[in-house]
């Protein structure tokens, strides 16, 4: 807790880590509870053969997509720093291009996790065990955050990016993403 602890003040005080960071370790918490609810659920209730394969996809798909999380909050902060350090270069100079690049990356892929986890979720309430449906709750909110505030992060670094054809792709993922998320 006591590196938790330092990376908040940091948080708090410094320029990095930021909001994506932030974003990607809250979901990250909230990939941890599905997957206290899905582990609870097989061990606790009978459950249909489609039901109970649908919770171990999620229960198989969560420790992967948890360390993917983490993994971004740490990018993230790399990524920026480099947006910070090419700042002064102008806009069509390779290596702040590169920078913007990367930092549109992250957020994209911080959305798309999420949303890779909240779409998988979509019966676990109707088959969760009762006792860790507050559990599910918080976990999915976490979820939906950290895929919300991808979404605006990608947005704002491509605004700020300006006008660039290297950033097409990322703008077709985030609108793929805007239009598939789970409501």
């Amino acid at each position: 807790m006591k590196a938790f602890d330092a990376w908040l003040e940091d948080l708090a005080d410094r320029a990095l880590p930021g909001g994506v960071a932030a974003a990607a370790v809250a979901a990250a918490i909230g990939a941890a509870l599905v997957m206290k609810v899905a582990q609870t659920t097989l061990r606790r209730r009978s459950l249909p053969a489609p039901d109970r394969r649908q919770m171990q996809d999620l229960v198989d798909l969560v420790p992967e997509s948890r360390q993917e999380l983490l993994h971004l909050a740490e990018a993230d902060e790399q990524a920026y720093r480099r947006v910070l350090q090419t700042r002064n270069l102008s806009a069509g100079v390779a290596e702040r291009r590169q920078a913007w690049r990367g930092a549109t990356e992250v957020p994209l892929r911080v959305a798309e996790a999420c949303q890779a986890l909240l779409l998988r979720m979509d019966r676990l309430s109707d088959t969760c065990w009762p006792a860790v449906v507050t559990d599910l709750r918080v976990g999915r909110r976490l979820l939906a955050a950290g895929l919300e505030s991808g979404l605006e992060a990608a947005e704002e670094n491509l605004r700020a990016w300006g006008v660039d054809p290297d950033a097409l792709p990322l703008r077709a993922r985030l609108d793929r993403l805007r239009e598939e998320r789970v409501p």
